[in-house]
């Protein structure tokens, strides 16, 4: 394993340990490094082996704990190499060296935060609907899996909502498409403000919502969903757009076989809805079960 992947494997087990055990790993480190430092003295340079708790800190802590370390990286070296072995090199000397230094940790930590960040970005845009902001379907099979599991291991109730948007061509064919994705950008932004912080409103893409509703019973679902339908059509009703929604709701009181299977029965009851004339909700429960069950996570 080269040294590149080393440090990459490091990296990832810091971040999976708690703050007090990542702060302590990483102030060990420093002093270890000082010691090193004091013991080899000015004639070798191991200033470059700083840049590890440095880097560790910033990526697995953040910017303000990786400015916070590259200070003690400076101080460290400057006691190790001034205050220990004060006849091999002047104070003012040590110390210009030791803010050079520290400059150049800093200028690290901001490069490091700065690509921490824009890694995160990414992630977070290949999970997000671009046009809603929304959950896409990848996000959604990922949420929908671990609750999945969630169930398997709580034994509580997962209510999910299939909606379809009856209307939305002709408002598409009549207004154009502008129009088109201000209705789905209003219709995602009404979710999310009225539903629990909790549900996971996800779209699929067109004109189909997916609403997630973890450790929710079919009586609590009906209240929940009636207060959305309110405000969805409120929202529609003020702009004048003329669509409504057929909403198919599926209660799990047992988990069924996968995501595909309960996206499926809710789907299911959407369509009944949009039979029975649009701008309905349907409601059934799945309580069977599965010939075998999602994994625990």
């Amino acid at each position: 394993m080269t040294v590149s992947a080393k440090l990459v494997v490091g990296v990832a087990w810091l971040c999976r340990q708690r703050l007090t055990v990542q702060w302590a790993l990483i102030m060990a480190a420093l002093l270890v490094l000082g010691v090193i430092d004091h013991v080899t003295g000015i004639e070798i340079s191991t200033g470059v082996f700083y840049l590890t708790p440095v880097a560790l800190a910033t990526w697995s802590l953040g910017l303000r704990a990786g400015l916070w370390v590259s200070g003690m990286a400076g101080a460290i070296w400057l006691m190790a190499n001034a205050m220990f072995a004060p006849t091999e090199v002047s104070l003012p000397l040590a110390a210009w060296n030791a803010l050079t230094r520290v400059g150049f940790f800093v200028t690290v930590t901001l490069l490091l935060n700065h690509l921490r960040e824009a890694i995160a970005h990414e992630r977070a845009l290949a999970r997000t609907d671009v046009l809603t902001g929304a959950a896409n379907s990848r996000a959604l099979y990922d949420h929908a899996a671990m609750e999945l599991s969630r169930m398997v291991r709580t034994g509580r109730e997962l209510t999910v909502l299939y909606i379809d948007l009856d209307g939305f061509k002709a408002v598409n064919d009549i207004h154009g498409h502008a129009v088109g994705d201000e209705v789905l950008s209003a219709t995602a932004r009404t979710m999310n403000d009225t539903l629990r912080k909790h549900d996971v409103v996800a779209r699929l893409g067109g004109d189909e919502f997916v609403i997630l509703m973890p450790e929710t019973s079919q009586d609590a679902a009906r209240i929940i969903v009636q207060r959305l339908q309110t405000a969805l059509l409120a929202a529609m009703s003020a702009h004048g757009w003329g669509v409504t929604f057929s909403i198919g709701v599926l209660t799990c009181r047992r988990p069924p076989a996968g995501v595909a299977e309960m996206l499926s029965k809710a789907d299911v009851q959407m369509y009944l809805a949009k039979r029975a004339g649009k701008n309905r909700i349907t409601y059934a429960v799945h309580d069977q079960p599965p010939a075998e069950l999602p994994q625990a996570v």
